[in-house]
Order: structure tokens, then C-alpha cells, then sequence
């Protein structure tokens, strides 16, 4: 039918309630889709990998559960991805990576518990990163610091540790110019900072315990 041929399809801040159907995958011209802010619920199909070119996926504040398909990585025009405020389950997958062209990732407050992989350097046009209040462990990789358009990165509240990569830090600006916003858990209010973070690197250090964070810019 006709359907297959729509570029855009909005549905959102309803009430709609129900799982997406295997059949989103026929909507082969699709470009963008707002589903944010509605009562969805269920896994997200693997044919959503069919959408090649798909730009933007608004998925946020809605009740997804279970894994993220890894054919999203598929999805290689990509530019805008929010899924934050669901109950998803495991990790990334590697393929996520893939989508080269991603310019804003949207990961927080969904129940991941998973590394940040050393193939988020593969994202060059990466400007926004959001993955605070989930369950990230390890370190945050160099990798990221080969990006050189970063403007936002919140980390916070979750189980990462170690250091702020210095060439990150490095990235840090004002006026608009580079990183502007550079969230960790690197408090000092239990003695004991999950993430160091160099002075003048991070914007914010929180702590994951009490969930405050201070601005360290004042």
C-alpha cells in the first residue's frame, strides 16, 4: 500500500499503548519517526534495521523493555537516537557503533549495564553522548577523545572508574567552542571518587550514592 512510501511518522506525546509490529520494517522510505512519550511497551523489532534511511529515531519515555536489537546498527544515516527513560535490559551491542553519522545518542535512565566501547572513536560526528543513571561499568575509553566535535558528555551516575582521558580534557571549551558539558562521578563527598577528573576538565562532579551533583565551574 501507500504506507510504505511515508518519510515521516509521528505519534507523539499520546497515549498510545501496545508493541511495535514486525511490519515497520515495510516502511523502506522512512526518514524520521517520533514515537516519544506515549505508553509503548514490548522489545523493539530487528526489522527496525530495515529503515536505511532513517534519520531520526525518537523512542524516549515510553515502557520498552528486553535487549537493543543489533541490527540498529544497520541504521548507517542515523544522525539522531533518544531512547532514554525506558526499562531496556544488557548492553549495547558492538554493531551500535556502526552508525557513523550519529551526531546525538540518548541513553540515559534506561537499565543498561554495559562498557562504553573503544569503537565509539568509529563516531566522528558524535556531538552529544548522554548515558547517565544506568549501570555503566569500566573506564571511560581514549577513544572518544578522537572526536573532536564533542559539545556534551554526561556520565554520570553509574559504575565507571578510573580517569577522565586527559586528551578529553583537552577538548574542553567555553563560548560554544568544544565540550561544554562534562558530567562524572567524580565527588569527593565520600573520600572516595569513583572517576578522577584533572582540574577544569569536568563540569560537574556528582556522586551516584546521593545522586547531588556540584558544578565545579563556580
Amino acid at each position: 500500500g501507500l504506507m510504505e512510501y511515508l518519510k515521516g511518522y509521528n505519534i507523539f506525546n499520546n497515549d498510545f499503548s501496545g508493541s511495535i509490529p514486525t511490519q515497520i520494517g515495510l516502511l523502506r522510505f522512512l526518514s524520521y519517526t517520533w514515537m516519544e512519550r506515549n505508553l509503548l511497551t514490548g522489545t523493539i523489532p530487528s526489522e527496525i534495521g530495515k529503515l536505511k534511511r532513517l534519520q531520526e529515531l525518537w523512542m524516549y519515555r515510553n515502557r520498552f523493555i528486553g535487549n537493543l536489537p543489533s541490527e540498529m546498527g544497520m541504521l548507517d544515516k542515523l544522525e539522531t537516537l533518544r531512547l532514554y527513560m525506558n526499562s531496556f535490559d544488557g548492553s549495547i551491542p558492538e554493531e551500535h557503533y556502526n552508525m557513523s553519522r550519529l551526531k546525538r545518542w540518548d541513553l540515559y535512565d534506561c537499565n543498561f549495564t554495559s562498557t562504553i566501547s573503544t569503537k565509539i572513536g568509529q563516531l566522528q560526528n558524535l556531538e552529544v553522548y548522554r548515558i547517565r543513571q544506568n549501570n555503566f561499568y569500566g573506564t571511560i575509553p581514549t577513544e572518544i577523545a578522537t572526536i573532536k566535535g564533542l559539545k556534551g558528555l554526561w556520565f554520570h551516575f553509574n559504575q565507571l572508574t578510573g580517569d577522565v582521558p586527559r586528551d578529553l580534557c583537552a577538548l574542553r571549551g567555553d563560548n560554544g567552542v568544544g565540550i561544554q558539558v562534562l558530567d562524572v562521578d567524580c565527588s569527593e563527598s565520600n573520600d572516595d571518587p569513583q572517576i578522577a577528573c584533572i582540574d577544569e576538565c569536568c563540569t560537574s562532579c556528582c556522586d551516584p550514592v546521593t545522586k547531588i551533583c556540584l558544578n565545579t565551574q563556580n
